[in-house]
């Protein structure tokens, strides 16, 4: 129906003694709608003059209503209108409806009146029928069966019942007719409630009425057929209603500008892209700016807390927040790493540090500021303080959190993002803290690259954005980054002042010039002394055994939307070597911001240049464009591993192209699951060309229907042109069968390489565990479990695919191969299983009777035959490297929080309680029993 997941208010109202007014509004969820049912009073009247209507109307204002002109007004459209004709019988409280057709306001529109007689005791023996309207001088008549029976008689196909009405024209160039239906609508009292099978009926009407009323040209040519087009209407007021109700058959809407200024993705269409386009090209027409002025913040505490002894003394933060401060700033950004060590704040998010730091910071700043939001990864830390003046300024406030530390998921490394809205710009600050070591440049370089592509706001929705949709993106934190070099040579550099000398044998100065990481950043100028390693307690660089040398770790870096950095003026950039309480220092930087203020009048007079514009090109011309390619062929698709391929589209017409893939059936998707489009739509300026980046990602889901062929990588996009052809291309790709996403059941019958079968016959004896299984523990049994730093070693992730495509091809895994990278297919392995090892149904059994030795045993027991072979196989493995703990470094509490959920899954829609990661814990804990064997 037209009104999707619509609701419907009806309204009876008393006025003027007998007259009610019938009010019906169509509100939908996502479109809004207003709809007026006016009334005609009985009268003696058989002209068509307005001025005459509108005398008999003030003479009758105590008549019945009887019959009603339905208008449904679109103001997106200029005027486009709906008009319905039919009666209301204000006694038995019932509607007759009559569909109509859609007409313009810009046409010369009049009601067309005719006097009846009727038999109804409720209706006066001679009416005023609204027999049907004129259109620039034509008739259109609403014909019951009798009506003019000279007229050429049109079929309509779709007839089905005696209650069909005929809308007819009688103009000498030939006949229309629309095919209508009548629908009785009882209403069980004046204020009672309504049935809701006459909404469904009322909707299910005017839904036949627009389709049918399209499908003959019932519209202006350039004119979409979407009646509303996503934007707000504005109520009219009581005495509005009863203006509209006594004097005519037109009601005037005013759409809500509001909705143009940020707030994109609710208004939908091609028009959207273009407006959007232009109003950021023509922002200096309607946008003022005022400075903000921003203190940046960074802190690696060494998981020491604020207060400093037994007596309650805190450190004192005035010489890192305060002392030197040029502009008082409006906000602060504060960051800190390892804020918290502890093994509650690893493994189970629990921390009393950031209350400590947040009351000493507030009490530093004093009663000028307030806490805006704070959030937590482990050690890592981010809090916003503004000014009071500020904060009634800022809004939409968002945040998330990503580790990057063990196996790439932990949060002992990762960061920290938090965007809000000052006025009229975006403003993004994210606190990391990268991989440590002088040597893992690499590992730093990817934990950035992982940070970029996973730190997401509103995720899953259609408002979904990353950090870098921002008008300033502040970065900054422990990067870890550190100074090439002899230790002698660079402590001599650092304790002189020869910070060119270190500058230059920066790494990350380096990888910035290389083009890794960074791009687009601006860090200020650095004039002081390395921030790390210092002796405790003193200004002195490391003296312990270990020697670390100095390293510019904590830094500071702003980008700005469209490379703006004009807007962000540089005040100051330095550490505060006076605090020694950690073996870093403090690092501050101050910004004076130029942030955006919206003149919204100036604005929306922009907008309505813009959709001038955007009408002329309209009327004006067609377009024309050419596809680089219909078709599109992706070779050895592997599971969870991006193929891309461009569509080039190029404008070759005289007039902007507004396109836009559409789906191909009502209530279907524009794609599949397993294909992405990167521009699902937008504006191509005459001559120039487009990039659409077709990307192939099969995930678990589909690589399990895959690899038993239930489904095929085959689909067909059709590309539309507004005002113009619609293009289909096709999107086919060749799945590689996979070891990987297959039930544990199918994996033990599978004795030749999973590349070459898809369907598993479960004929013959079975393994008793999948053999890949086999094959990835006993590596990590032979070569790892004397592996210092067995789970903190790193691998790449190509290293990861080259262990998995051996799997596949039914190879042993190579030699070279690094334990890290076994280890991560392994965890890739049972984390891809359509059901987990302990399937999901018994995961509220495991935890709820965690505490029961018996009873965890128990659900064991009851698992399947490969399930249980496979969980004992693993606790056995997990128990070896127990064993080997103190040459492996690792302890029961990490294995268990990094193997626990890939064993015992729970259900992914739902969130998980720390209670219950607890007992997940502690269920595993009973089959690590040291006295069993």
């Amino acid at each position: 129906p037209l009104f999707t997941k619509s609701q419907l208010l009806v309204c009876f109202r008393n006025s003027c003694a007998s007259m009610e007014e019938l009010l019906v509004s169509a509100v939908g969820i996502e479109n809004q709608l207003l709809t007026h049912l006016v009334g005609f009073r009985s009268a003696d009247v058989s002209g068509c003059s307005d001025d005459l209507q509108e005398e008999q109307e003030d003479q009758q204002l105590n008549a019945e209503v009887e019959h009603v002109l339905v208008l449904v007004k679109n103001r997106r459209h200029q005027g486009e209108s709906a008009i319905f004709s039919g009666w209301v019988n204000c006694d038995a409280k019932k509607v007759q409806l009559t569909n109509g057709f859609p007409i313009l306001e810009s046409t010369a529109v009049k009601p067309s009146y005719t006097t009846a007689s009727s038999t109804s005791s409720s209706i006066s023996e001679s009416v005023v029928k609204v027999s049907g309207i004129v259109i620039n001088g034509e008739m259109v008549v609403f014909e019951e069966n009798s009506f003019n029976t000279n007229a050429t008689k049109v079929d309509c196909e779709d007839a089905k019942d005696e209650s069909e009405v005929v809308m007819r024209s009688t103009s000498r160039e030939g006949s229309l007719s629309l095919k209508r239906f009548t629908k009785c609508f009882s209403l069980r009292s004046v204020v009672g409630e309504l049935d809701v099978s006459v909404v469904e009926d009322f909707i299910t009407q005017v839904s036949i009425a627009i389709q049918t009323a399209g499908r003959h040209g019932f519209r202006q040519g350039n004119i979409s057929h979407m009646w509303v087009d996503g934007l707000l209407w504005k109520m009219l007021s009581a005495d509005d209603r009863k203006r509209c109700l006594f004097k005519g058959a037109r009601t005037s809407f005013t759409d809500s500008t509001a909705q143009w200024h940020g707030d994109w993705n609710k208004n939908s269409g091609w028009k959207d892209d273009y407006v959007k386009i232009e109003l950021a090209r023509q922002e200096k027409k309607y946008t003022d700016y005022e400075p903000l002025h921003v203190l940046i913040g960074t802190f690696n505490v060494n998981g020491r807390s604020p207060v400093l002894n037994e007596e309650g003394d805190v450190v004192d933060l005035s010489s890192w927040l305060l002392e030197g401060i040029t502009n008082e700033p409006d906000i602060y950004a504060i960051g800190f790493q390892e804020a918290d060590l502890s093994k509650e704040a690893f493994l189970f998010g629990e921390s009393k540090r950031e209350d400590e730091w947040a009351v000493i910071i507030a009490n530093t700043l004093g009663e000028n500021y307030k806490e805006l939001h704070r959030k937590r990864l482990v050690g890592m830390y981010l809090i916003v303080f503004v000014k009071e003046s500020i904060h009634p300024f800022v809004t939409e406030l968002k945040y998330d959190v990503q580790g990057t530390g063990l196996m790439n998921v932990m949060g002992n490394k990762g960061g920290v993002a938090l965007r809000l809205k000052v006025k009229d710009s975006y403003i993004c600050f994210v606190t990391t803290h990268l991989a440590a070591r002088d040597e893992n440049v690499a590992r730093r370089n990817q934990d950035y690259e992982e940070l970029c592509r996973r730190l997401q706001f509103d995720k899953g929705s259609d408002e979904e954005s990353g950090i870098f949709d921002a008008d300033f993106l502040f970065w900054f934190g422990d990067l870890n980054y550190r100074i090439e070099g002899e230790d002698s040579a660079v402590k001599a550099a650092s304790n002189s002042g020869n910070i060119q000398y270190l500058l230059q044998r920066d790494q990350l100065n380096e990888q910035r010039q290389h083009g890794r990481v960074f791009s687009g950043f601006v860090e200020p100028a650095i004039d002081f002394k390395p921030t790390y390693k210092y002796d405790i307690g003193t200004d002195r660089f490391d003296t312990s055994e270990k020697k670390r040398t100095p390293a510019y770790c904590d830094r500071i870096l702003f980008r700005t939307k469209g490379n703006a950095n004009d807007k962000v003026a540089i005040r100051e950039y330095t550490a505060a070597p006076s605090i020694r309480m950690s073996d870093h220092k403090p690092v501050r930087g101050q910004f004076t911001l130029q942030v955006s203020v919206v003149d919204v009048k100036r604005q929306q007079e922009t907008i309505n240049s813009i959709l001038r514009e955007l009408d002329t090109i309209e009327n004006d011309a067609l377009p024309d464009v050419e596809l680089s390619s219909q078709s599109f062929l992706f070779a050895d698709v592997r599971f969870d591993r991006l193929q891309k391929q461009t569509l080039w589209l190029k404008n070759v017409g005289k007039v902007k192209a507004q396109y836009s893939f559409i789906p191909k059936h009502n209530g279907e998707e524009v794609h599949p699951s397993w294909l992405h489009i990167s521009k699902r739509g937008g504006v191509i300026a005459p001559g120039d060309k487009v990039a659409i980046e077709l990307t192939m990602h099969v995930k678990a889901d589909t690589a399990a229907l895959l690899n038993c062929e239930q489904i095929e990588l085959d689909d067909v996009l059709i590309l539309h042109l507004e005002n113009g052809n619609d293009f289909f291309v096709t999107v086919n790709g060749n799945f590689l069968s996979t070891f990987l996403c297959r039930p544990l059941d199918d994996l033990c019958y599978l004795n030749v390489p999973a590349r070459e079968v898809k369907r598993i016959e479960h004929r013959g004896d079975p393994n008793h565990i999948p053999k890949e299984l086999w094959l990835l523990v006993d590596f990590l049994l032979r070569q790892g479990l004397k592996k210092a730093n067995l789970f903190k070693s790193s691998s790449k992730t190509n290293e990861m695919w080259i262990v998995v495509e051996s799997l596949d091809e039914g190879l042993d895994i190579p030699p070279v191969a690094s334990t890290g990278a076994v280890m991560r297919v392994l965890r890739l392995f049972l984390n891809s299983l359509p059901e987990s090892v302990i399937p999901q149904r018994l995961y509220s059994r495991c935890v709820d009777n965690a505490r029961n030795k018996l009873l965890c045993t128990k659900v064991i027991e009851e698992l399947p035959t490969c399930n249980h072979l496979v969980f004992n196989y693993l606790i056995r493995f997990l128990k070896e490297i127990i064993r080997y703990q103190s040459s492996n470094g690792s302890d029961l509490d990490t294995l268990l929080r990094l193997f626990g959920p890939t064993l015992l899954r729970s259900d992914r829609r739902v969130s998980v309680t720390q209670e219950q990661i607890r007992n997940e814990i502690e269920f595993f804990k009973h089959f690590f029993d040291e006295t069993e064997t």
